[in-house]
């Protein structure tokens, strides 16, 4: 009786071993979530809604980099995602990457670091000025690549430390950059979406209340129509990124709102360019 057991056993561990499946890309709404990167807490006590973040695309085929200096003067941290089935497209990152760090060295923002800091900080206390940020794809096909960056950039001088999410958009056959204004129409319609949008996911975050402490819409959009199309056109201080059933439109905010705020648009709502 003992040895049919054992041959049971056997077999029942032999069959679970060969379900098992090598992981593959699968579209950022099934994926696994990365780890998210730090968040500043806002300055203010009043409660924030929560936030919802579009997933990571997973893939055997997406390793990690980082890149990294620490100093007294500088600490920088920011890992990335590389892209092994396509090195244009992994090196388009890597150079975005090198862009992001050098916008925030200090050599590039004249900071005046012997002036004592604040008693609540630096966030850093080892170092001058901190860049961290943690890199991930939220959609990868043969003709696009979305990369978003969240993480928080603080200097000794600052009051507090600042929220960052920073995207881009990538062609990865050529390299070259991919803005929406390439793929969509941005007109009246879309902005009008874009505020239909906005006003359901706010609704839904803060549980169909508007507290005053994180001040009224106009202050967190800080935008009309046209204001709207020109920077989303431009895409300067708009930050999108493409994911499996949406086009995020990322927006600055009052750092009581987190100071970045991402609302979706669905594809159905969008108008590709002929």
């Amino acid at each position: 009786m003992r040895f049919w057991c054992f041959l049971l056993c056997a077999a029942l561990l032999l069959s679970l071993c060969a379900c098992a499946q090598p992981p593959v890309l699968v579209p950022a709404a099934d994926a696994a979530k990365i780890p998210a990167a730090p968040t500043a807490e806002p300055t203010t006590e009043t409660a924030q809604p929560a936030r919802s973040e579009p997933e990571a695309v997973v893939s055997e085929d997406i390793a990690t980099a980082v890149l990294s200096e620490y100093s007294k003067e500088v600490y920088v941290r920011v890992s990335y995602p590389v892209l092994l089935s396509s090195p244009t497209a992994s090196a388009s990152i890597e150079n975005f990457v090198e862009e992001l760090v050098a916008q925030y060295r200090p050599e590039a923002t004249d900071l005046a670091l012997e002036l004592t800091p604040p008693e609540h900080a630096p966030y850093w206390p080892d170092s001058d000025l901190a860049l961290e940020l943690t890199g991930r794809i939220t959609f990868c096909s043969e003709e696009l690549v979305s990369v978003v960056f969240e993480g928080l950039y603080n200097a000794k001088t600052a009051v507090h430390p600042t929220n960052l999410l920073i995207s881009r958009n990538f062609d990865p056959q050529t390299g070259e950059r991919i803005r929406f204004a390439d793929r969509y129409v941005i007109d009246s319609a879309l902005y009008e979406a874009f505020v239909a949008s906005a006003e359901a996911t706010i609704t839904e975050q803060a549980g169909g209340t508007w507290s005053k402490g994180w001040g009224t819409f106009a202050e967190v959009f800080s935008c009309d129509e046209e204001t709207f199309i020109a920077r989303l056109t431009a895409e300067e201080t708009y930050h999108t990124f493409f994911t499996q059933t949406a086009v995020y439109i990322s927006l600055p905010t009052s750092h009581s709102a987190c100071d970045h705020q991402e609302f979706p648009l669905p594809y159905d709502t969008l108008t590709p360019i002929q």
